[in-house]
Formats: structure tokens, sequence, C-alpha cells
């Protein structure tokens, strides 16, 4: 069982990880699309 556990664990942790940069990312392009975020950056 032990086995088993320990072969899930990494496809557990990549999904995990995919669904959590499908999640991340639209937020960090909206939040840096939006117009006052590059001025504040480009001073």
């Amino acid at each position: 069982m032990k086995h088993l556990y320990y072969k899930l664990l990494p496809v557990l942790f990549s999904s995990l990880v995919v669904i959590a940069c499908g999640s991340i990312k639209p937020a960090c392009w909206v939040w840096w699309y939006q117009p006052e975020v590059p001025k504040v950056l480009r001073k």
C-alpha cells in the first residue's frame, strides 16, 4: 500500500501545481494589465 501511495504522490503534486498555475496566471494577467500598474512599475 505504501508503494502505491509513493507512486501516486508525485502525480497528485504535479496536478495540484498545474491547477494552481491555471488559477494564478489569469489573476496575474488581469492584475498586470490594469492601467495603473505599469505606470507605478516604470518610475
